[in-house]
């Protein structure tokens, strides 16, 4: 080989080199240009920054949870505003941002915070948000900041759970029975009996063998911490399929094989209302999550069921059951400051951003709705867009296959429901318009009441209808 010629092959080894190298730091390019996150800037870098950012902000002289707020909104405004090519000064001011929200209580905000910094520096997310969730509900002063923090940390711990991250699981129920301990006596009973369920799924889970701590029956203890806790059904019944109690055993097959026909789907509502109701005293979590079972095959089976058996249908689903109002959630890990009062972890001043966290696409609600025109109607809704500012969900049920609710954030962040309709703009009978709402939004569903005129055939007046709406997240789309 020529010397010339081995001097070409290096030149062109070079310039290949050259060209496939990372852009450097000088050209300003966002580092997170493709799927890596940033370094987590070093403690003497972030000490410094701080020290700017809380001077210039005025963090140390706040005391007010509502200022603290406050500042911390700004504080996240200003990262987003920060130039990408100042990952430090971003660092900082969300960092800051996460820990004042933390500070004043507000685990839903420092959650999500942390989830924005875990997604552009290279941080354990989990563990981040674990911090601050636990962080915000030592901080928490007011029933309905502990309400929203234990809200968080149960949610939080099933995630580490099916992660089998089963320390910082642990850390965050521990967590949620000390928060609870501020709470009356039935919110505290909710907290402790999912305590209860988790600890036993945890044991579960981390048991081998025929050893003291093994369980009698793993599927059982942990299908049933899915399924009533976590809200898992689809893995908590699979697991539940093959447990040693014969009769949810029963009941889980047959709602796995799925059932078809109105009858058998009927009889298996029957099957979940009745262990509902046998274990309504000793496990009151439980109870609800096999009558909320109970709901969702009575609701598929009642278009095509005799009028006699609709008319019976009807009627249970219009009342709450004894067991539902004891556990005050429905099983869906909602704590509320009042005894058998909805969930209002809803935020007056939600943005786009907690639209989008909460609600993303293939998200799925369990739609309860009373109506001054009927009976109460509880339907399945699916979002199928969200782009932070309108979100549309279509929940077929009672009035069609293709039934469309579209709900709007105002520019002060409140949420709106500015249209109910067919997907050709029609419901049955007329025609929807002044739509009407009062709601509130949080991370475990939409709640609130509406009002809108419903067109009557023959040139009849409109029939002015209202009502309230509690629409609760049972499975939330991939973010």
């Amino acid at each position: 080989m020529s010397a010339s010629f081995r001097r070409t092959v290096f030149v062109c080894l070079s310039v290949l080199a050259l060209l496939l190298s990372p852009i450097s730091a000088a050209s300003g390019q966002d580092e997170l240009e493709g799927s890596s996150r940033r370094t987590v800037p070093s403690e003497d870098d972030l000490q410094a920054v701080r020290a700017k950012i809380y001077g210039a902000y005025g963090i140390s002289d706040l005391s007010d949870p509502s200022a603290k707020l406050e500042v911390a909104e700004r504080l996240e405004a200003d990262a987003e505003a920060t130039p990408s090519n100042k990952p430090i000064e971003r660092y900082g001011l969300f960092r800051a941002a996460m820990d004042l929200a933390a500070d004043a209580g507000a685990a839903s905000r420092s959650r999500a915070l942390a989830r924005k910094l875990a997604g552009e520096f290279a941080l354990d997310g989990l563990d981040l948000e674990a911090e601050t969730v636990i962080s915000a509900g030592s901080a928490c002063d007011d029933p309905n900041a502990r309400s929203e923090a234990i809200a968080e940390l149960v949610d939080l711990g099933c995630t580490a759970f099916r992660e089998a991250r089963y320390e910082t699981a642990e850390r965050l129920f521990d967590s949620s029975q000390s928060v609870a301990k501020k709470l009356d006596r039935s919110a505290r009973r909710i907290v402790d009996e999912k305590h209860e369920l988790f600890e036993a799924a945890s044991a579960a889970r981390k048991a081998v063998g025929s050893g003291p701590r093994a369980s009698r029956d793993p599927g059982l203890d942990v299908g049933v911490f899915l399924c009533a806790v976590a809200g898992d059904w689809e893995e908590g019944l699979a697991l539940l399929a093959k447990c040693q109690s014969k009769s949810i055993q029963e009941a889980a097959a047959a709602d796995v094989a799925g059932p078809t026909s109105a009858q058998s789907q009927k009889e298996l509502g029957d099957q979940w209302r009745d262990l509902s109701v046998s274990v309504a005293r000793a496990t009151p979590i439980v109870a609800a999550a096999w009558m909320q079972r109970a709901r969702f095959w009575y609701e598929e089976a009642l278009p095509e069921l005799s009028p006699l058996q609709a008319a019976q249908v009807e009627k249970i689903l219009s009342e709450k059951s004894s067991v539902e109002a004891d556990s005050g959630s429905r099983a869906e890990g909602v704590i509320s400051a009042k005894k058998g009062a909805p969930e209002e972890d809803a935020h007056d001043d939600a943005r786009s951003s907690e639209l989008l966290e909460w609600y993303p696409v293939g998200t799925t609600f369990r739609c309860h709705r009373t109506r001054s025109n009927g009976p109460p109607a509880t339907e399945k809704g699916t979002v199928r867009s969200n782009d932070g500012q309108r979100l549309v969900v279509e929940a077929p049920g009672l009035s069609g296959p293709d039934r469309l609710w579209v709900f709007e954030l105002d520019e002060g962040g409140k949420l709106h429901l500015i249209e109910q309709a067919k997907k050709n703009a029609r419901q049955r009978g007329g025609t929807i318009s002044n739509c009407a709402s009062n709601l509130q939004m949080g991370s475990k569903g939409i709640t609130g009441s509406y009002s809108w005129d419903l067109g009557q055939p023959g040139g009849k007046p409109p029939l002015p209808v209202s009502g309230t709406l509690e629409w609760r997240v049972t499975k939330r789309g991939p973010r």
